[in-house]
């Protein structure tokens, strides 16, 4: 053969290829562009033994069709079908999962069973291969269901006047999960509506009455071999008084601060523990709190530190460890040390609640006046509720609560420092002062007498 019909045989084989691979290129990205269903478990029913498989739309396209799956007992021989219609107006949306039940149950003993979805290839998939699931089960091989299905970490948290709630946490996963809870000596539940739960479940629980002692108690379900009901033990909890009881609530959680009870204050707070977090924020916040004081011991700097990283309560958990570590920063600046005493501890989370505080600054108050005046050109009427709130803002740097923020508010409170100072914030009292610009309602005027205050 030629050298030169070589090289066009060559040429030709190239472009075969090419062609090959434009085609099969093609085809990938066709394929891409469908649904694809898979069976990730097969549930059997506590009690009546049903089967229930949890078939899921692994990509991103909803199907607006019936999808069949197909059960068979490898044991027995026997087949069951089961399956569910989507239209377009209720597709089965790409990523869900969804548990089709099954009417037929299994007999007591060993079983083999074999779930396919979308029997048949009715529905045009990416990938025709992966729609069968097997598992291995033992009915009836449990007679006692906590053997397998355990409740643990049940606890009541947020509790209020008339509300509460509830989390328990499940070994395993669990069906029908509910609190049982007690009203006027009557038995009523706080139940999960979800088919499938994960592992933690958490309830809240109306209609309360305040300074009322409840009893109660978690049920959960097993959705697994033999499975059947469990109960957890008896637990209480004692609803608030009615009323102010804001302070009674602060002190409370100033006296579990005090005593380094950081466990209890974070399961009532429903956080966990995160001695990395604390780490890190011992050199972000603390280093340059503890400078120019004496003396500071161990457990002030821990207490300290748990406050920024943790908060105490479900307003300065909102607040965020910034807004937490410039309370701090803010009580120094006005007391010249940190909080110490279960007192002080009460007054630093006053004022990150917005209240003002029980131990007071002669010497902080009448700075705020002098920075008072600079703003609005004015001496403040302390017997004015706008007027005394931006000086005990600018003194003690009080906070807004979590949902009053307005960021937008704080932006234009920023613009008008900047138009008095020339500057914008940066140092804890100028921060103080801008909030108090944007928060407190004092005004530099008065119009025809009125003093809006």
């Amino acid at each position: 053969m030629s050298k030169f019909k070589l090289i066009r045989l060559a040429g030709l084989i190239a472009v075969f290829f090419f062609i090959v691979s434009i085609s099969m290129t093609d085809q990938t990205k066709a394929d891409e562009l469908k649904p694809d269903l898979i069976i990730t478990d097969l549930i059997i029913r506590a009690g009546s033994n049903n089967m229930g498989p949890v078939v899921k739309n692994n990509s991103s396209f909803d199907i607006t069709s019936s999808v069949i799956v197909k059960i068979k007992d490898l044991t027995t021989g026997k087949e069951y079908s089961t399956g569910q219609t989507y239209t377009a107006d209720y597709p089965f949306k790409g990523g869900a999962s969804i548990c089709i039940d099954s009417l037929d149950n299994l007999s007591d003993g060993a079983h083999k069973l074999e779930a396919t979805a979308d029997y048949g290839n009715s529905i045009a998939e990416s990938n025709e291969n992966n729609n069968t699931y097997t598992r291995e089960v033992n009915i009836g091989q449990f007679s006692d269901p906590s053997s397998l299905l355990k409740i643990e970490n049940l606890k009541a948290y947020e509790i209020g006047e008339k509300s509460a709630k509830i989390s328990f946490d499940t070994n395993i996963d669990s069906y029908q999960n509910m609190i049982i809870y007690e009203i006027d000596g009557e038995k009523t539940h706080a139940m999960h509506v979800d088919f499938l739960t994960p592992k933690h479940h958490e309830f809240e629980i109306f209609s309360l009455k305040p300074g009322t002692n409840y009893k109660y108690k978690a049920y959960a379900n097993l959705d697994a071999i033999g499975g059947g009901e469990v109960y957890s033990g008896e637990a209480n909890f004692t609803t608030l008084e009615q009323g102010n009881n804001q302070i009674t609530q602060i002190n409370s959680k100033a006296k579990l601060l005090f005593e380094e009870k950081i466990d209890s204050l974070l399961t009532e707070i429903n956080i966990s523990r995160n001695t990395i977090k604390e780490q890190q924020n011992e050199i972000k916040y603390l280093k340059s709190l503890k400078q120019d004081i004496n003396n500071i011991s161990q457990k002030v700097e821990s207490i300290n530190n748990q406050f920024i990283t943790y908060g105490v309560d479900e307003n300065t958990k909102k607040l965020g460890e910034g807004e937490r570590a410039a309370v701090i920063y803010s009580y120094k600046a006005a007391f010249n040390k940190l909080p110490e005493s279960e007192e002080e501890l009460s007054d630093a989370i006053k004022i990150a609640n917005g209240r003002f505080p029980s131990i007071l600054s002669s010497k902080a108050e009448q700075k705020a006046k002098e920075q008072f005046t600079k703003i609005y050109k004015r001496l403040p009427d302390m017997n004015g509720v706008r007027d005394a709130a931006a000086v005990k803002i600018m003194a003690y740097g009080l906070r807004q609560k979590a949902e009053n923020r307005n960021l937008n508010s704080e932006k234009a409170g920023i613009k008008i420092f900047k138009g008095i100072f020339g500057y914008t914030p940066k140092t804890t009292e100028e921060w103080n002062m801008m909030q108090a610009i944007t928060y407190s309602g004092a005004s530099q005027k008065t119009w025809d007498g009125y003093n809006p205050q």
